[in-house]
């Protein structure tokens, strides 16, 4: 049984809403939903408890995509579309059972042995393959073919099933379509689909079925191969709007069906999503009085939406909430994301509570959150290696540096959250770790192509500008890494040298980035003469966001002392100490920190002998932490 999600109430929400059909007999096209995060973000967790959540109340599919291809290729678009009509025809509570005529049709066209010299005879061999009863054999040999391998790989939201529960329900699904006896009204229906194909076209039905066989029989040909998945993805989708059009009581269905996709960043996935958004949209001229009533929900760790192109790429429309699913009639996006984002400090409390409960340590929970950034699988990993292990206390570096197996916790965990990455790709992603966002990361990366390769995709979740914490778990321990780097052209000094001489994004100046820079390299005296000689030339809120932003700074080693010099008296102590607190390794005694930060804050004021609101929502801030880590609260 799955343990409880936490922070993940938004999602189910959308994809309820998504589901839903209006009232009002209008029927948008509902985007197609991309949960997008980084390695161990709770995505199949997620797509597990949306499965069991619906599972009996309307027609759903949920598989994982990248299993398929690895078993049955790249190109097995006529499988994934077969496994997908299995399961979508499982009896539920709102639809019974749905019937996908015209892909059985086709799916049967192109297992035929046609003659490729006599025309004539292909034909009647397609007419006779029509003109059959469509019983149980011949019906569950036709999915069963295409299907019974992927059937194997689906995942079960209700737990890992035994190899007998597998059978027993591949038997199910298989035998459920198969039982469909076609009359001659749907019969009639699902053959001159081939001809007019929704879009008014006056085709020959047995020669479009004659060509797909042939299609199928040529895979070297890239043309054949786009055909054939264009016709079956057409004609799965016109089976699905004929079902909610003509199926029994269909007025009364009320949710769509529902597909949900893990692993969608592989070739497979990203193929035949593209092909499944390209024809859901009825094109102009088409014969379509209803869009697909089919809800698409994939997983993706950001390749799916960054490989686009820039024309494809505005058709997506990030979501934060329901609302920002309320569109003008008309203007419906064709792909939603949704950002999956990191723990809260009261998630990772409720997470952490029996993981925790022999400590007697103060804001342990607060100290795990500030260095995983609310990562999921980083946090469950930490916990359980805190379970399992029970050192004598919990800090950050000590906790980092606990061997685990042949590696220390810290390598393991890199490892983890790098599954598959290649170790000359791993050694371009620590050095641009370095890259305070994805920007300037995205700069460097292009000047470290010489010890790589062009083609490192910088991971989603690398940094978080929204984020509670100053640092995301994965940049924290590339980071790590890269401070070790001794003799290695891209060391920390290079890497914090190239960055420091960056513009901004628009070519302009960027003070901020050039003194977070400096500060990484240990630079902190000619960063205190810059702040100095800013403080009085600039307004102070605009200054209070550029020492925040130079305090984010990572540091090589741990954080000096304040030095002495002709500064005013609060800022070198203001400075460092607002360093030390975006240390991610920091400890949990840091209660006094945070209030002698707040002090020092106080005594910016007097020094300007002027406030503003920025300034003493700050102190508040800092004061706020000082009160909630004195607390001791676990």
């Amino acid at each position: 049984m799955a343990g409880p999600l936490y922070g993940r109430a938004v999602e189910p929400k959308l994809i309820r809403q998504l589901l839903v059909r209006p009232e009002d007999g209008s029927c948008p096209q509902p985007p197609t939903l991309v949960l997008e995060g980084g390695t161990a973000t709770g995505k199949t967790a997620l797509l597990g408890e949306i499965a069991r959540g619906w599972m009996g109340k309307v027609p759903y599919s949920y598989l994982d995509v990248a299993a398929v291809e690895e078993e049955l290729g790249e190109q097995a678009i006529p499988e994934l579309l077969a496994v997908i009509a299995s399961q979508l025809a499982r009896r539920c509570r709102l639809c019974g059972s749905l019937r996908f005529d015209r892909l059985v049709i086709g799916l049967q066209a192109m297992r035929l042995d046609l003659s490729d010299v006599d025309p004539e005879l292909a034909r009647t061999q397609v007419a006779a393959m029509l003109n059959e009863r469509r019983g149980l054999g011949t019906l569950k040999r036709v999915l069963g073919d295409f299907a019974q391998e992927a059937l194997k790989l689906v995942p079960s939201p209700i737990g890992t099933p035994t190899r007998v529960v597998v059978e027993l329900a591949i038997g199910a699904s298989v035998d459920g379509l198969a039982g469909w006896l076609l009359s001659r009204n749907a019969l009639g229906r699902a053959k001159s689909w081939y001809g007019h194909q929704d879009r008014g076209l006056a085709l020959d039905p047995i020669g479009q079925l004659v060509d797909l066989n042939w299609a199928r029989r040529h895979p070297a040909r890239a043309d054949a191969r786009s055909q054939v998945d264009e016709l079956l993805c057409d004609a799965f989708l016109a089976d699905l709007r004929d079902n909610f059009r003509c199926g029994r009581r269909s007025d009364e269905w009320t949710l769509n069906c529902l597909v949900l996709f893990d692993n969608v960043d592989c070739g497979l996935g990203q193929t035949f999503l593209r092909q499944l958004v390209a024809l859901r949209d009825p094109a102009d001229g088409a014969d379509v009085d209803l869009p697909s009533p089919l809800v698409v929900v994939g997983g993706s760790r950001g390749s799916l939406i960054a490989g686009m192109a820039q024309v494809e790429r505005a058709t997506v429309v990030e979501l934060t909430s329901t609302r920002d699913l309320i569109r003008p009639k008309g203007q419906q996006p064709a792909w939603g994301r949704r950002r999956l984002p990191p723990l809260s400090l009261d998630d990772v409390r409720k997470m952490s509570t029996t993981a925790l409960a022999a400590y007697r340590q103060n804001n342990l929970a607060g100290m795990l959150h500030h260095l995983t950034g609310g990562h999921p699988g980083g946090l469950a990993f930490l916990l359980k290696v805190i379970t399992d292990v029970q050192p004598d206390g919990v800090e950050p570096e000590a906790l980092l540096a606990l061997p685990y197996g042949d590696h220390t916790v810290g390598e393991t965990l890199t490892a983890r959250l790098l599954a598959g990455v290649a170790e000359d790709d791993l050694d371009v992603l620590v050095t641009c770790s370095a890259a305070r966002d994805r920007r300037e990361g995205l700069r460097l990366l292009g000047r470290a192509v010489d010890r790589g390769t062009a083609a490192v995709m910088l991971p989603v979740g690398m940094w978080d500008p929204a984020g509670e914490v100053p640092t995301t778990l994965l940049r924290t321990l590339l980071l790590r890494r890269l401070a070790r780097r001794s003799e290695d052209p891209w060391d920390w000094a290079r890497t914090h040298t190239v960055l420091r001489a960056a513009v901004g994004p628009s070519g302009e100046p960027d003070p901020a980035g050039e003194l977070h820079h400096m500060l990484a390299m240990g630079e902190i005296k000619p960063v205190l003469d810059a702040l100095a000689g800013r403080l009085g030339a600039e307004p102070l809120p605009a200054w209070l966001r550029l020492i925040q932003t130079v305090a984010t700074a990572p540091a090589q080693s741990e954080r000096p002392d304040p030095p002495t010099g002709d500064w005013p008296s609060f800022l070198p102590p203001l400075l460092t100490r607002l360093w030390k607190t975006s240390d991610p390794l920091l400890g949990s005694d840091r209660s006094g920190l945070y209030a002698r930060v707040a002090g020092g804050l106080n005594d910016l004021a007097t020094h300007r002998d002027d406030t503003c609101d920025e300034l003493l929502d700050l102190v508040a801030h800092y004061q706020n932490l000082a009160r909630q880590w004195r607390r001791g609260a676990r």
